[in-house]
């Protein structure tokens, strides 16, 4: 099969686009549908060499004939010719009117072909600003995909950034946790769970005796330790005793500088239903960890079986009336005491 390319931008001709006529052979050279309207000289070069001869043509016969009106004055001396073989002055003005008439006639001929010319190049020079234009229309509409697709990336790698911090997490609280079992040790199991309710007959087995006030002043003096993991195991030994020292304490590592801990009392506290951890919940609410502040909502709607559509990961805004709503049901609940 032939491949054609073109003489002007040498690119490959389809052979579609001989068949219907876009591209097309000049001068024995092809050109494409572009560069065919692009280089319109070629196609009107025979129409000029036309033109060309014929003015070339009258130029000899004006010239002939001023020579033969001109003849007498110019040679005065030639001897008169015969009245059949001398110069005729009708004959000679007959072929000048003639001339003028043939030169008359060419010159609305060139006139219409140039008047072609104008209204052939007006439109398709209409057809290219068309084309532009859809070629424009076109080059928004992909400006615009690519500038969705710019947002959806960012979007997807904010999720993964939020996904990697999970992760993180989640490592952590497993080293935690690791290191709260080798911290508890031989820690004693409590008698009976705190919020379990009571059997409906005596247990066989006899009750422990409440923990010691010294072991709980041990792990309450744990709280202070600058090691995390030790301060964490203490506030877990904790969770096992009751009472309004043990609660203060857990109320009072709200404010710890380790957010796991923080939501890990959070919980706690939610359910135990500490009322007196109300205040201190709500304060919670501020937390700058989200997984802290949705710790803090939920023990509070546990405690209080309310919910005043505070969202941990909504706006600041959003987040502060929300807040203001539960500090105003908490003042009511503080009058009505």
């Amino acid at each position: 099969m032939e491949i054609l390319f073109c003489s002007h931008c040498q690119q490959s001709i389809p052979l579609k686009d001989i068949q219907s006529g876009l591209a097309e052979l000049q001068r024995g050279k092809y050109l494409c549908a572009t560069c065919r309207e692009i280089v319109p000289a070629d196609r009107e070069s025979p129409r000029n060499r036309t033109a060309l001869v014929l003015g070339i043509l009258l130029v000899g016969a004006l010239a002939v004939a001023g020579y033969l009106l001109l003849e007498d004055e110019l040679f005065p001396a030639r001897p008169a010719e015969g009245a059949a073989g001398g110069p005729n002055l009708e004959s000679v003005a007959g072929g000048v009117a003639r001339l003028r008439a043939d030169l008359e006639a060419l010159e609305e001929r060139t006139r219409r072909r140039l008047d072609q010319g104008f209204r052939d190049s007006a439109e398709r020079l209409a057809r290219q600003e068309a084309a532009l234009a859809l070629a424009a229309s076109r080059l928004d509409g992909l400006c615009d995909q690519g500038r969705a697709a710019a947002a959806t990336t960012a979007e997807l790698q904010a999720l993964r950034g939020e996904i990697e911090g999970l992760r993180r997490e989640v490592r952590a609280v497993k080293e935690a946790l690791a290191a709260l079992r080798d911290t508890l040790g031989p820690l004693r199991e409590p008698a009976a769970p705190r919020a379990a309710a009571a059997p409906d007959k005596e247990p066989d087995a006899p009750v422990e005796p409440e923990p010691e006030p010294a072991e709980v002043d041990r792990w309450l003096a744990r709280l202070g330790d600058p090691v995390v993991d030790k301060r964490f195991g203490a506030v877990a030994a904790l969770t096992r005793f009751e009472g309004s020292k043990v609660d203060a304490a857990l109320i009072g590592c709200l404010k710890d500088g380790d957010f796991f801990i923080r939501r890990f009392v959070a919980e706690e506290l939610g359910e135990r239903k500490t009322a007196a951890a109300l205040g201190p919940l709500v304060d919670a609410l501020d937390d700058e960890e989200v997984s802290v502040r949705e710790a803090a909502v939920v023990a509070l709607r546990k405690i209080t079986g309310k919910d005043f559509g505070f969202r941990s990961a909504a706006a600041p805004r959003e987040r502060a009336r929300a807040a203001a709503r539960w500090r105003e049901h908490i003042a009511a609940l503080e009058k009505k005491k």
